[in-house]
């Protein structure tokens, strides 16, 4: 934890996009470096990052903010004594501009235009498709779906309807209505923004804290940041973070930039928690060394990945399944602070059948990680059931490295 002197603190929720382009090295770099600033002045600015496809506030998410805002007042209320500020960040990305005429001083959606068609606009735009394919994959093959103790081979559309009623508690088709694709960026950010508003207001545990929301697009060609949320009154550490990563930009080579904006092309997919420090740095390192930059690694981020017990929501699934099959990622990295949390958090991914279907399917390896370092299983994961053991981990639905 940082100075104990400190006499205020800052957390930044970032709800991004699991894009491998989303964070350059030089955001990292800008947000380090502004975080020094911020200590000199008697500020601790903590930083913790959810990541899933399309950016969009669902119960999943909701229950993600919540552990962590839960989380922060009792960890600097304990050690500093201090009530922290919360920052929730709502942002996604497109090929952003002004409209003719829009200075951008207003925070408006209706200032910002996108240009259709980029590679670098939010794959979202086509979640509908994607989970259309997945739909269509798991009729093909017809798996048994295990949870608790609801089992159920999957021959037909309407097996398919009752197991995600019954287990994932949606009265409605996978390909249908169970994600949305986003239509419009700008309008997409500003309302996810709103809906995350609304949800903390008619929390009695939430809305007396003074969370200050924002809400923008980001343009990865000039690592620009159009806010939309209409708080002009609003320029935090995450606006800052983005000015200054601009400036190091221009003192660069362009090798990063031509990683944020050519077609994604990762080389790893990554499942990691919130509060892991630079988690795509991270893993790039311990899986194969390379120093990070842009496009490398794609990842999905959330506070209670550890939580074994827990389904993934829609557009974690969506986002899986879009990275092993529309980007032919193989090899994922699964990084939390601790061991205990890396076998969880695996365990997790094994047991949910549908996250399980797609790593059998698609012989996805699953590389069990901590900062200092990648994890054997079957020596590192010391606590696993006896059970666990006894099955091995393929039984539950993973492939481990």
């Amino acid at each position: 934890m940082a100075d104990t002197k400190a006499k205020n603190a800052e957390v930044h929720v970032i709800v991004g996009c699991a894009d491998s382009r989303d964070i350059p090295k030089s955001h990292n770099e800008a947000m380090a470096e502004l975080t020094e600033k911020y200590a000199e002045k008697g500020t601790i600015i903590e930083v913790a990052r959810i990541a899933a496809a399309g950016t969009f506030i669902t119960h999943e998410i909701r229950g993600e903010i919540k552990s962590i805002v839960f989380h922060s007042m009792h960890q600097y209320m304990d050690l500093q004594g201090i009530q922290p500020d919360i920052y929730i960040h709502v942002a996604s990305h497109g090929n952003a501009s002004l409209r003719e005429g829009a200075d951008g001083r207003k925070f408006s959606y209706l200032d910002i235009q996108i240009k259709p068609n980029c590679p670098t606009n939010c794959g979202m735009t086509h979640a509908q498709e994607a989970v259309k394919v997945l739909e269509d994959v798991i009729l093909a093959e017809k798996p048994t779906f295990t949870y608790g103790k609801f089992s159920m081979k999957i021959k037909t559309g309407e097996n398919l309807e009752t197991f995600m009623k019954m287990v994932h508690n949606h009265d409605g088709t996978m390909a249908g209505n169970w994600v949305r694709s986003i239509d419009d960026i700008p309008a997409h950010a500003y309302e996810q923004k709103k809906i995350l508003r609304q949800t903390i207001d008619s929390d009695t545990a939430l809305k007396h804290l003074g969370i200050r929301l924002t809400a923008g697009v980001q343009n990865y060609h000039e690592n620009q940041y159009y806010r939309v949320d209409a708080n002009t009154h609003l320029h935090t550490f995450f606006d800052k973070t983005f000015e200054l990563a601009r400036k190091k930009d221009e003192q660069k080579s362009g090798n990063e930039q031509t990683g944020r904006t050519a077609i994604q092309n990762p080389k790893y997919g990554l499942f990691h928690q919130s509060d892991v420090h630079n988690a795509r740095e991270a893993a790039i390192t311990l899986l194969d060394g390379s120093a990070y930059s842009a496009g490398q690694v794609f990842a999905m981020g959330g506070k209670n990945l550890a939580d074994y017990f827990r389904l993934f929501g829609p557009y974690k699934v969506t986002g899986f399944f879009y990275g092993v099959a529309n980007l032919g990622l193989k090899e994922w990295g699964v990084l939390c602070k601790t061991e205990n949390d890396a076998f969880k958090a695996t365990l997790r991914l094994s047991q949910d059948p549908i996250m399980g279907f797609i790593i059998n399917t698609y012989n996805v390896k699953l590389v069990p990680m901590t900062p200092t370092g990648l994890l054997d299983y079957k020596t590192a994961f010391r606590h696993m059931p006896a059970k666990f053991m006894q099955n091995g981990m393929h039984k539950l639905g993973a492939t481990v490295r």
